[in-house]
Parts: C-alpha cells; structure tokens; sequence
C-alpha cells in the first residue's frame, strides 16, 4: 500500500483517489488467492463508508447553485430533504475494483454491479512499484476514455441499467461477468445494442417482458442492504441517478400476471398480478 500511496501523491492525487484495501493472506503465487465472504463484504462496507458513511444515507443533491436540479427545481430552502446539511454536492466520478486472482476466477456481480473491475496482470504479483504504476495507468487511461460521454446517451444508459435479477437476459449476463479489462468493459458497452431487443422505447427479456424507461419520478428506499443501496448509485463504476428506474409490463403493455421477481429491499421473489410495476437499476419493487 506505501507503494501505491506514494504514486498517487506524486501524481497530486492524495485527496481525489480514495484507497480502499487490505493486507490479504500470505500466499506463494496467484493460484493461491481466493476470496471469501468476508473480503465481500469488507469491500461493501468500505465503499459504502466512503460515499454515505459521515453523513448517511442522504441522496445526491447537486446542489451547485440556489437551485436543487435532483429535487425537481425546488430551492435549497424547500427542499425535499429535511435535513439540508445531509446534502452532497456531487458523486464521485468512478469506483474502480483492481484485483488480482487465478485466471479463470471472475469477481462476480456482487461488486461488480456497482464497482467496474479490472483484473491486474499475475505477472505484476508481489511487485508491488509496478502494480502501483498498473493502477495510475488504467486510473488515466479510464478517465480519458470516450466511453463515459457514451454512457450519458439514454440509449446506451438504459440498456446499462437495466435490472440485474429482475431483466432475465442470458446474453447480457454472460457479457458482464466477462469484463476483467477496461477494454473489455467497452466492448460490452457498445454490445448491448446488439444482443438486447428492442420494440418500441421497450426492451424486451427472456421471458418476453418489455421493460421501458420512466421518466425520474421515483425515489428508491434507503431501507435495503447496503451493497443494493450502493447498486443504486452506480453501475459498473459509474454513477448515475438514483430515480432512473423502468415501468415493466407484459408484451404489448399488458398487465403483470403473475409474474415473479425479485424484491431487493426484501430479498425474496414473488408473484405480482398489477397493470405494471416500477423497478430500479438495484432490483427494488415499487407499486
């Protein structure tokens, strides 16, 4: 880590890059690094202190003016927010996931729902200047990237956040727990035009589901786990805003019939029969 926290003052990037790590166990090689629940949910914890951990879990406001854009126009003074001094001006741009493990290990999307993962080359293992130099080289390689003003396009973006759980789409999933590279992460990018359908402004699952997106009137609960709170915020290392979330429907905007999906805020699946149901980025279920 001393490494790493010296590369990053060289760069002057002691205050804007916030380190989040561990010593792991002892091991020989790379083959021998595993991951367990624990470093899961250390990994959890530390980012989620990170962004809400002084001041809860208030949403970002924006509030670069007089005016609260995320709270509908509304000034600072009549705000939704009832505590004013919770606000946050502005989200981190990324959160980066930089790993290392045995080739065919993916980190999974438990993390990488909300952090874009980059695995580091086995060959830099135990090296620790040189994979202090990996980390501010992919840093700037990913800040300048094209692929972020891509994301803003609503087309892209709402393919990005569609549901993890509740969007049941094979292909999609196989892409994102493809991504171990930034390059990677591109690609899968620019795919998801290909291999997700689309009729109408609705995109369309496995299971013939249209999900379409809804304009920002929405909040979702800050009463679920913290790593749904997080996918709330971010996806794949980037932020976006909380209130995205999609109308679902059966085909041709027919009613919900029975239908199951997943609730994040309580974890279990169930069976809804409504004309149509609200669903974030994270998985929450709103009527």
């Amino acid at each position: 880590m001393s490494a790493l926290e010296q590369k990053l003052a060289q760069k002057g990037w002691t205050e804007r890059v916030k380190v989040i790590a561990r010593p792991h166990i002892v091991v020989s090689d790379v083959a021998g690094i595993k991951f367990d629940s624990k470093d899961y949910e250390f990994l959890v914890e530390g980012v989620h202190k990170a962004l809400f951990g002084e001041k809860g879990r208030m949403v970002f406001c924006a509030h670069n003016s007089q005016t609260c854009s995320l709270k509908f126009g509304k000034s600072k003074a009549s705000c939704l927010n009832t505590e004013p001094s919770k606000c946050r001006d502005e989200k981190p741009e990324l959160i980066l996931l930089f790993y290392m493990s045995p080739e065919k290990f993916r980190i999974g999307g438990r993390l990488g729902r909300f952090a874009l993962p980059i695995r580091c080359p086995a060959g830099l293992f135990r090296k620790s200047v040189g994979l202090s130099q990996f980390v501010v080289d992919q840093i700037e390689t990913i800040e300048g990237s094209s692929v972020w003003a891509d994301l803003r396009r609503k087309d892209i973006a709402n393919r990005v956040l569609l549901p993890l759980y509740n969007f049941q789409h094979g292909a999609r999933a196989r892409l994102f727990n493809s991504i171990e590279t930034f390059a990677g992460f591109s690609e899968v990018v620019q795919s998801l035009s290909e291999v997700i359908r689309k009729k109408g402004k609705a995109f369309i699952d496995d299971r013939d589901l249209e999900f379409k997106a809804d304009h920002h009137h929405r909040f979702p609960s800050s009463e679920c786990q913290k790593v749904d709170w997080l996918n709330a915020h971010y996806r794949l290392g980037a932020p976006f805003d909380e209130r995205h979330h999609y109308d679902v429907t059966e085909p041709d905007g027919a009613a919900i019939n029975g239908k199951t999906f997943l609730n994040s805020l309580s974890g279990k699946w169930s069976a809804y029969s409504v004309s149509h149901l609200n669903i974030f980025p994270n998985d929450e279920v709103q009527i």
